[in-house]
């Protein structure tokens, strides 16, 4: 686990250092930007009340609120906090699509889907804006889309293209060349279902306020959902702290960008043998706190976007958890350093007894390896597999005499 707790160091010696994320937030991709006021009024008397974000702008990614099921979901229904696609926060799309796009049965299911997807997003803001955690600017989001009004809104503001019957493509139509030249389609990739909306703030006499970059709503979700796992979530022993804390069940994907899928640490195979044989639940083979998973992942994300490189998929990075590190010099040999190593360690080596036989074999192996490391010897192909061979028969107690 020391990769993971140096990984968490590294968090806590950064936090607050820009692309780093807080705790409990994730990075997406999105697409639209949405200008409410502070009582949850869709703003119409300024310019640029939505805006779509061009795929080519640096803006797209962006930092957002999540949940530990949020941050891993994939078909099922879960909930960002606040951010999400336009199927979770438009309480109106089930009734403002055009089914003709669809068979009869998927239109069915969409509508459905569309529902349900608003009704569980609406159930997690509320909890949010009704505990003590809450942030006025979230309530006014929350007020606003309980008007289920999102859709008729964007089409209003022309962004959203509609057929004669005033109902949403969701896909670029083949037959309709105004609506298929829409712009939001150029920065959506799918259906518009799946647009990211972000909401910002107007404020009379007063810049407008961004959510998505306002520290005060990070601080607000990051309290709600610490004291969200504290009560409800599942407490045990976190194998990198030692402590007991609420554990990560799920952790965190989008590691080497915002749509990458792969886990570096994953339990939900129960039907295979990734864990089963040796454990009944995979808790049992890694328990890891929730904050220490957030801190490691975050970090991790932070540093291959900083300095990390990559071939093809394969990515890496090296660092250093203190901002000061001792930087060994590179022309040095390499015994002197690990001499100096050896010197520091605290505590006595462990012995073991000798007879005759191993005090003969480490006379012998410690000959070769006089002769191999003095600058003058020459490794041949004809001695080289009787010093290696030499080098083989010392045993392990004379490195720690």
């Amino acid at each position: 686990m020391s990769w993971i707790e140096k990984l968490a160091e590294t968090y806590d010696v950064n936090a607050g250092a820009p692309g780093l994320c807080p705790l409990y937030h994730t990075t997406m991709t999105a697409h639209l930007i949405v200008t409410i006021d502070e009582k949850g009024n869709f703003v119409d008397n300024i310019n640029d009340n939505v805006s779509v974000i061009e795929k080519q702008s640096k803006d797209r990614e962006v930092v957002i609120p999540c949940t530990e099921d949020s941050s891993s979901r994939t078909s099922s229904i879960t909930p960002h906090p606040l951010f999400d696609s336009l199927q979770y926060v438009a309480g109106d799309l089930a009734d403002n699509f055009a089914e003709e796009q669809f068979k009869a049965e998927d239109a069915a299911k969409n509508r459905k889907n569309f529902q349900d997807c608003f009704t569980a997003y609406m159930k997690n803001l509320d909890k949010w804006c009704d505990s003590e955690f809450a942030n006025p600017y979230i309530c006014a989001v929350r007020d606003y889309l309980k008007r289920r009004t999102l859709c008729r809104d964007l089409i209003r503001a022309k962004i959203l293209p509609v057929n004669a019957d005033n109902k949403i493509y969701l896909e670029k139509p083949s037959d309709d060349t105004a609506a298929a030249n829409s712009a939001i389609y150029k920065s959506v990739t799918g259906q518009l279902s799946k647009a990211l909306v972000l909401f910002r703030i107007f404020r009379e006499n007063a810049p407008a306020v961004d959510l998505w970059k306002n520290s005060a709503v990070q601080d607000s979700w990051k309290n709600y959902y610490t004291w969200v796992a504290a009560t409800e979530g599942l407490t045990g022993f976190c194998q990198v702290t030692g402590k007991e804390a609420p554990l990560a069940k799920l952790h965190p994907k989008r590691i080497r960008n915002a749509g990458d899928q792969s886990k570096i640490i994953s339990g939900n195979d129960k039907e295979n043998f990734t864990y089963r044989g040796r454990f009944d639940d995979p808790m049992e083979a890694c328990s890891i706190s929730m904050e220490v998973s957030q801190k490691a992942h975050s970090a991790l994300r932070w540093l291959l976007n900083k300095q990390g490189t990559h071939e093809d998929s394969l990515y890496m990075v090296a660092w250093a958890v203190s901002s000061h590190p001792e930087v060994p010099d590179p022309t040095r040999n390499t015994a002197d350093l690990e001499d100096e190593d050896e010197d520091e360690d605290e505590g006595e080596a462990r012995t073991y007894p000798e007879t005759a036989e191993t005090q003969a074999a480490s006379s012998s192996a410690r000959s070769n390896l006089s002769a191999l490391t003095d600058k003058t010897t020459i490794i041949s192909p004809e001695n080289a597999p009787f010093l290696i061979k030499s080098l083989l028969t010392i045993p392990l107690w004379e490195f720690s005499s």
